[in-house]
């Protein structure tokens, strides 16, 4: 080597550009993984899409529920008969 030449330089993105890089990466690592990221509006998305499904399930049980309590309140041969079926309740005349 003469004295004239000097080592080959890194010329892959100098500082400036590895400074870009370095902000950039860590933009998307935020973008994807932070608070507010894309995962965690999945996440969220997802949770939200189950306790709507789970809130449907539980709104229909209380239909059901309302109606049966309706049924027992004023449906004297439904009362009887869940009384039969539930408790093994009979009449005296069926001894």
């Amino acid at each position: 080597m003469s004295s004239s030449e000097s080592p080959p330089k890194n010329t892959f993105l100098g500082l400036p550009g590895r400074l870009a890089l370095l902000i950039v990466i860590a933009m998307l690592a935020l973008a994807l993984f932070g608070e507010k990221g894309v995962l965690r509006a999945y996440k969220l998305s997802r949770e939200r899409q189950l306790l709507e499904e789970e809130l449907r399930h539980l709104q229909k049980d209380n239909e059901e529920l309302r109606r049966e309590i309706d049924l027992l309140r004023n449906d004297l041969e439904y009362l009887e008969d869940v009384a039969r079926r539930e408790l093994g309740l009979v009449k005296d005349d069926e001894l």
